[in-house]
């Protein structure tokens, strides 16, 4: 049987051949799977850097735009009062920003495409009551710690795609904040150094901000129930000019005595008042911020109840516009001195004429000056020039700018402003034409009457105003709770210049009791580039004991007063008949309630205070005040307070020997410019020299104005913006 041969052996070389081929086709495997996840992984990594660009991509353009929103406000919406919610942009306005393609607020991001890019309201300005506190602790170092704002919210979303083959778009998603922030938030505001030297004890009820240096120096025990913060210095010792070398204000730090009082702040932790005195005895002194231990030794003291520069705090100022800010008149009386914000109340000025030689802007009002100005706010303005009163209300254009104003014929006007010839002896300002003041007289009960229910102007039939008073037809007018006063001839240069100023009563010519608790007028805010006298009870029933601040219902005292009741915006009700008011002037002053109207030269003594009639009546005042104050004279001394502003004791002046009767008020008072007309220096005794004796002071800080629905209209706010949540996706 044949057989066939087993087959030849390869051999080791031909066994290594078989070994070598397949480990390259493992290899080759392994390799194939390697590049395959190179490739793969660089697919991630290229399309996570993608995302990543395509995410920053996404916030650049949602930062450019709320950078956008934020210019576009600072830019054509300055703040010129709340009268009836915060100005802040249109929709429209909003969508114009990413409007075109790519938007035209994201069009130097040019390596990228934007699926989307949006700008809306969440909630418009107002309609949201957030407390600073709940943002910025109450015991930080913020100037605007435990206030509130009104806050709208606007939220832009950006989409993003960046370019290559494998991005992916991302979205970010930014709330931005824009916070309004009420000035009204304070017993006392001051937008420059402030003094308080009272002679008599003295309580301030409330926050006390002032955005300069406070001096303090009381002749009686001075409380502050609130927290007080300054931003440059808290010095004790009167302010005085120091003229070596290149000069400064300084103060001297003499020791207490038994002629001296204590300045006392609540401490916000145990509730009692501490004092600022350092030591004890004949060698006691006033502890300040000149001690070398203040940072932290005026926090163990009155643990954050007293705050200054040392502890971080800064300004508080309500914005205005750059070219209102920056621009200047040489005939401005305060060398020296930066007042921009008296603009604020000076008259509206259609044409260049319509200017007066001192105003801080000349020139007719553009429409960053009518945005300033507090009486393109105004529904109405009353207007003297000579001896002849005007009532003029604003005509405005599709974008609530004033284009100009219409004299209009009111029911009862002769009422209204019925004396044009009266005249009052101001002391304080005793160089001019014997202290006469030529006053225009205004009774706001009679200026009630002259708008109905619905809030339109009454013509004098009693129908609502068609016409102004040359026939032509007009829209209605209607009362935002804004009035403006201006008296054109002033002229102060000389001894002998007019003086003129606005004395308030809001009763009726004939007396009795004015009709504070018509529906028609909630909200009452006078308005003057004039000195204002104020006359009596202002806003209020006289009842020292009860106050709209106060708590509790009965047992009150002047200085602990009970609850009134208050008044209700969502139904109009108001029993106590009070309203949120406001008085915003070049100066402000208030006559008792034992005035002579009578006869005003019961106060015509040059020579004595004591000869003048005394007051026999406490009087009360429920309203926030803005006015001007004095500067400080660069020869007054460290021992006598004649020369200085006259303090904060002194920001309501007054006129009268009050003895023993008491002078309240309920509000806010606030000091953001220098008086252009009232500007004389506070005066002390002397012949000729003494102004007033004291009454009893109560200054308080009203409560009710936390709720934004009961501010005066045109009250100032601060504008902050903030960046709120955020979100990617």
């Amino acid at each position: 049987m044949k057989t066939r041969s087993a087959l030849p052996s390869l051999g080791p070389r031909g066994s290594a051949l078989v070994t070598t081929m397949a480990f390259v086709a493992i290899l080759s495997v392994l390799l194939g799977a390697l590049l395959q996840w190179t490739g793969t992984e660089t697919v991630q990594v290229t399309r996570r850097q993608l995302r990543i660009s395509s995410f920053y991509g996404a916030e650049a353009a949602v930062r450019r735009s709320m950078a956008q929103v934020q210019q576009l406000i600072v830019k054509n919406y300055p703040l010129n009062g709340y009268v009836s919610g915060p100005t802040a942009p249109t929709q429209s306005a909003l969508n114009s920003l990413v409007s075109g393609s790519p938007p035209s607020s994201v069009k130097a991001l040019t390596n990228f495409t934007f699926n989307a890019v949006s700008i809306g309201y969440i909630t418009n300005a107002g309609s949201t009551n957030i407390f600073m506190s709940s943002q910025i602790p109450p015991d930080s170092t913020d100037a605007l710690a435990g206030l509130y704002a009104i806050r709208g919210t606007i939220r832009c979303s950006a989409t993003a795609t960046s370019p290559g083959r494998y991005s992916v778009p991302k979205t970010v998603q930014q709330d931005f904040y824009i916070d309004y922030i009420p000035i009204f938030q304070y017993a006392v505001f001051y937008n420059m150094d402030s003094e308080v030297f009272n002679a008599e004890a003295m309580t301030i009820n409330g926050k006390v901000h002032v955005n300069g240096t406070l001096y303090f120096a009381p002749l009686a025990n001075l409380n502050i129930n609130g927290n007080l913060t300054c931003a440059k210095e808290v010095w004790y010792g009167l302010k005085y000019w120091n003229s070596s070398g290149s000069g400064s204000w300084q103060t001297g730090v003499p020791t207490w005595n038994s002629t001296k009082g204590d300045f006392n702040v609540k401490n916000p932790v145990s509730g009692a008042y501490v004092n600022a005195r350092s030591g004890s005895g004949s060698s006691s002194t006033y502890y300040d911020s000149k001690a070398g231990d203040w940072d932290t030794g005026s926090v163990t003291r009155w643990n954050g109840g007293v705050k200054n520069t040392d502890h971080g705090i800064g300004t508080i100022t309500p914005p205005l516009p750059d070219s209102v800010i920056s621009s200047s008149n040489p005939n401005q009386p305060y060398a020296g001195f930066n007042n921009p914000y008296h603009v604020m109340i000076e008259a509206p000025a259609t044409t260049t004429a319509d200017n007066i030689s001192w105003s801080i802007n000349t020139g007719a009002d553009n429409a960053d000056k009518q945005k300033a100005k507090m009486a393109y706010s105004a529904s109405l303005v009353i207007h003297r020039s000579g001896t002849n009163v005007y009532f003029k209300v604003p005509m405005r254009d599709s974008n609530g700018n004033v284009t100009s104003f219409k004299t209009v014929n009111l029911l009862n006007q002769a009422q209204i402003v019925p004396k044009a010839t009266a005249t009052v002896r101001d002391q304080r300002e005793y160089l001019m034409d014997n202290n006469k003041i030529t006053m225009t007289e205004l009774y706001l009960e009679h200026l009630y009457a002259a708008v109905n229910s619905s809030g339109q102007f009454l013509g004098p039939g009693g129908a609502p105003i068609t016409t102004d008073a040359g026939g032509t037809a007009i829209t209605t007018p209607t009362f935002n709770g804004v009035i403006y006063f201006y008296d054109d001839n002033y002229n102060g240069t000389s001894s002998s210049g007019r003086r003129p100023g606005l004395r308030v009563d809001d009763k009726s010519s004939s007396g009795g009791s004015a009709t504070k608790s018509a529906t028609q007028v909630p909200s009452i805010s006078l308005v003057s580039e004039n000195p204002v006298y104020v006359i009596g009870h202002f806003n209020a029933d006289g009842n020292l004991n009860t106050a709209p601040e106060g708590t509790g219902s009965s047992g009150g005292s002047a200085s602990s007063p009970s609850k009134e009741a208050s008044y209700d915006p969502s139904t109009g009700s108001n029993p106590s008949g009070i309203k949120p008011a406001m008085i915003v002037a070049d100066a402000v002053s208030f006559m008792s309630a034992s005035w002579s109207r009578a006869s005003d030269d019961d106060y015509s003594s040059m020579s004595t205070l004591w000869s003048r009639r005394a007051v026999s009546t406490s009087t009360e005042v429920n309203a926030a005040i803005i006015a001007g104050a004095s500067t400080t004279s660069k020869t007054a001394t460290a021992s006598s307070s004649s020369g200085t502003t006259g303090g904060i004791n002194n920001f309501p002046r007054f006129m009268e020997n009050w003895g023993s009767c008491s002078f309240k008020i309920s509000g806010s008072m606030v000091s953001l410019f220098y008086s252009q007309q009232a500007k004389s220096y506070y005066k002390t005794s002397g012949t000729g020299n003494y102004v007033f004796d004291p009454p009893v002071r109560y200054y308080a800080f009203n409560t009710e104005y936390l709720d934004p629905n009961k501010l005066p209209k045109g009250t100032p706010v601060v504008r902050r913006f903030a960046n709120g949540l955020w979100s990617k996706n």
